[in-house]
């Protein structure tokens, strides 16, 4: 029998090992990197106009309006990807499937120096100064797994 210790990833899959925090925070935090991973409603503009459907004529042949009412749509903006699970921002990583789950800065060189309430207390300094978050320390801890795609 095969014993396998620490993670093990294949290629639909990220493992990670963090401080950091969970779900609302996590998109607060990817919204300060300037990361869209819910993606976003396509914008609609109303050009004002009668409210005929008139495609070929330069005047409306019911209301006499010069112009026909028209609602132009702007395309959504692509969300970002999740790639295997995770994308890496310039300040925190962030972790997730279909949906964002975690964020946060890698565990491994924190511990060796730091206790986890002392590595959360660095987290919190990180955000506040680097992205201007103030994320309470209640809501920092020390998260790990496997997230992915498929």
């Amino acid at each position: 029998m095969k014993i396998r210790n620490g993670f093990v990833s294949n290629s639909s899959s990220s493992s990670f090992c963090i401080i950091g925090v969970e779900r609302s925070w996590a998109n607060r935090l990817a919204v300060a990197e300037g990361k869209n991973y819910e993606g976003e409603e396509p914008k609609i503009k109303v050009v004002p106009g009668c409210e005929c459907n008139v495609n070929r004529a330069n005047y409306c042949p019911e209301c006499g309006s010069p112009k026909c009412k028209t609602v132009e749509v702007e395309p959504a903006k692509e969300p970002d990807y999740l790639g295997h699970g995770a994308d890496f921002g310039k300040v925190v990583n962030f972790y997730g499937g279909d949906e964002l789950q975690y964020a946060g800065v890698d565990a491994e060189p924190l511990l060796v120096d730091m206790s986890i309430k002392e590595a959360a207390v660095h987290f919190k300094a990180l955000v506040k100064q680097e992205l201007g978050v103030d994320i309470p320390i209640e809501k920092i801890g020390f998260y790990y797994g496997e997230v992915g795609s498929g």
